[in-house]
């Protein structure tokens, strides 16, 4: 979680890459999954986070991304 920061710049990026290669916003998507167990606090960050993206890409499609790494 102290890294989530980075997701969302990286996502912005994307973004502004995506737009200026004539991309649609509902053409890219947007998610997040944390790598720990999940709790009860990890959950409510994962909605906030969720959140967060919606209301910065309102037009793109948010996904569910599990962890890549085992």
């Amino acid at each position: 979680m102290d890294a989530a920061h980075t997701v969302v710049v990286s996502q912005l990026l994307n973004e502004y890459f995506g737009r200026e290669a004539g991309l649609a916003d509902a053409s890219s998507g947007w998610g997040t999954r944390s790598r720990s167990t999940p709790s009860a606090r990890l959950v409510l960050l994962e909605l906030a986070h969720a959140q967060l993206i919606r209301e910065l890409f309102p037009d793109a499609p948010l996904k569910y991304m599990p962890p890549t790494s085992t």
